[in-house]
């Protein structure tokens, strides 16, 4: 691994929770991640894992990302599968050296049921959370930020796609 990676990765905590009963039919878990010696200002490529992920960074973190023609940055998103020909790229950015988020990731039923729409929509995608989940977004962003451990964090996603259920079926 090279010295990027193992910056971003390497020194990365994480912790890997799997949602209650009810969401896990459709989420596979929840990953919260820390990094805290975030100093590079380097792109790196994206290898697609196959799966359609949900992520939410907080503590002013967030991602630049490429395609190589196009760039944004992006605090709350939803990334689809990406097909080895359209590589992605991101670079962390921060205030202070300090990358802190979640991502969620999704099993097919679970994308057609809380996105609403099939996999092959997301192919090759990128689509800002409130795109999909409108002002719930902005709340479910805001009690994440202000939640004091990972714990409470799992608790409020928990809610969150419980409550989506009941809008969605």
């Amino acid at each position: 691994m090279n010295n990027t990676y193992f910056e971003l990765i390497g020194k990365m905590k994480k912790s890997v929770s799997i949602p209650r009963d009810e969401v896990a039919q459709f989420i596979e878990n929840y990953v919260f991640f820390e990094n805290t010696h975030i100093t590079n200002d380097k792109y790196l490529k994206v290898v697609s894992n196959g799966k359609v992920e949900m992520f939410l960074f907080y503590n002013n973190s967030n991602l630049i990302i490429t395609n190589g023609k196009n760039e944004i940055a992006l605090t709350n998103f939803i990334v689809g599968i990406f097909e080895l020909e359209n590589a992605l790229y991101i670079k962390p950015v921060t205030k202070s050296a300090y990358l802190s988020g979640i991502f969620i990731t999704f099993n097919f039923r679970g994308v057609c049921q809380y996105l609403g729409f099939p996999v092959k929509a997301f192919t090759n995608k990128i689509v800002r959370l409130e795109t999909i989940f409108g002002d719930r977004s902005k709340n479910l962003i805001d009690k994440i930020t202000n939640a004091s451990c990972n714990k409470q964090r799992e608790k409020i996603l928990n809610e969150f796609f419980l409550e989506e259920l009941k809008t969605t079926t």
